[in-house]
């Protein structure tokens, strides 16, 4: 090759490597535009930066640790709440994130001035609503028996006609901007608990209300969810009027109660809320977002109340059957308690609470226990007189045995044991019957 040809080959060589550079470059670009794209696409709640939100009950508990995280996103703040010192705390948080100050709009929303002055203040500031919070609500200890008209009426006013008040002045803004609401309900509207009966009627009110406004305003691309807490470490138990060792008891239960193992911090569900505002979520309405560590999922573990009323009937003598169960192991339940000396004066009206004195734990759980124990050896002569081994007999006793350790639910044994045992007692009956006169 000429040294010409040598030039000519070595510059068009360069050539091409610096296309192929500019095309790396070019390339490249396009891959960092591409990532950005991902992680917009990825993090959707981000939408939420500067849109402009309402927060109910923003001064305390879930409704603060919300307005915490939306300042944290970037979004324009309204805050309502009934402590203007806690309000203001919360507001100087947000600002100390680097958020837009917080527009403080405090006050009682049961007062229908306070509702319109809310939103009238929130508009007029911002000029829109784009996202609307209910998280606003009391919670209020009580049964059929002791919560009165009074106590009713103000549980339903604050949980329920407030919300709906403030969500239908809000619904013309949020149709202009095809704004979002979340509501915060609960597990209570979902499952059923004694002691708080207005609180779970107004819970449930509150799911209906999300779903029902989910379709009325999905034409209007108005998105409408609720988010439904457990146990959560606020102080709205306290306010409901447990003291602080009540509260401490409550909590523990809670490690029970929940299938993680553990109440819930209002961040967690603040996030929920985030998620379901914003763009994240923009194929979702009519949701009650469960955010309950598993709460709802949970069987419910009613013996110890349930088996328990029938005890004190029984010994009151008082007698009936229902369908719940053979009206025999009530009963040999209830001799349990008869040989312990119950006299049945003792209200079985929620899961976990104290025994009196008068109540003969031990009683209660020894004819169950007795059944249980005696279980293990009619399991291994079922297995002699089917003609297995021993060996087997004994593989088959110890499962019997473990199952007997598995039905033992709260602090009462249920009936199992008992079916258990007077099932197989039939059956080696019958064995031994059938087996003698084969031989015979």
């Amino acid at each position: 090759m000429a040294a010409s040809d040598d030039i000519i080959y070595t510059a068009t060589y360069f050539s091409v490597c610096c296309d192929c550079r500019t095309v790396l470059q070019k390339q490249h670009q396009y891959n960092k535009n591409d990532a950005v794209i991902m992680a917009e696409d990825a993090f959707k709640v981000s939408s939420l930066k500067g849109k402009v939100t309402l927060i109910t009950g923003a001064s305390s508990g879930i409704g603060a640790a919300a307005s915490i995280l939306f300042a944290k996103l970037g979004a324009q703040l309204a805050l309502n709440g009934r402590n203007m010192d806690n309000l203001a705390k919360i507001a100087k948080q947000c600002t100390d994130l680097g958020a837009t100050e917080p527009l403080l709009v405090p006050g009682d929303l049961i007062n229908e001035e306070v509702v319109k002055s809310v939103v009238e203040q929130t508009v007029s500031h911002f000029g829109r609503l784009d996202v609307l919070v209910n998280s606003a609500g009391i919670l209020a200890m009580g049964s059929i028996e002791t919560t009165n008209l009074a106590q009713f009426d103000q549980v339903m006013n604050v949980n329920v006609r407030s919300v709906y008040h403030l969500t239908q002045l809000c619904v013309p803004h949020l149709i202009q901007t095809k704004g979002s609401i979340v509501n915060v309900s609960s597990v209570n509207g979902q499952r059923s608990f004694p002691g708080v009966l207005a609180y779970c009627m107004s819970k449930s009110a509150i799911d209906q209300f999300t779903r029902c406004i989910a379709l009325e305003l999905s034409t209007k691309q108005v998105r409408v969810n609720s988010v439904c807490p457990g146990v959560i470490i606020t102080e709205v138990h306290k306010r409901a009027g447990l003291d602080e060792e009540q509260y401490a008891k409550f909590l523990e239960k809670s490690k029970q109660t929940h299938a993680l193992g553990r109440p819930g911090e209002g961040e967690e569900v603040a996030h929920a809320i985030a998620f379901l505002a914003s763009d994240a979520a923009s194929f979702i309405t009519g949701v009650n977002l469960p955010v309950d560590g598993g709460r709802h999922a949970m069987c419910p573990r009613f013996d110890e109340v349930y088996y328990g009323q029938f005890v004190s009937l029984y010994m009151k003598q008082l007698f009936f059957i229902d369908e719940s169960g053979p009206p025999l192991g009530h009963m040999i339940l209830a001799l349990g308690a008869y040989l312990g000396g119950f006299d049945g004066n003792f209200v079985w009206d929620r899961i976990g609470a104290e025994y009196t004195s008068n109540v003969p734990v031990w009683s209660l759980r020894v004819i169950p226990a007795l059944a249980g124990a005696l279980c293990v050896p009619l399991g291994y002569q079922v297995m002699v007189e089917l003609r297995y081994s021993h060996l087997t007999a004994v593989g088959a006793t110890l499962l019997l045995l473990l199952e007997n350790a598995l039905i033992v639910q709260s602090r009462f044994m249920l009936l199992e044991s008992l079916l258990i045992f007077f099932l197989l007692t039939a059956v080696l009956f019958y064995l031994r019957f059938h087996n003698a006169y084969s031989s015979g």
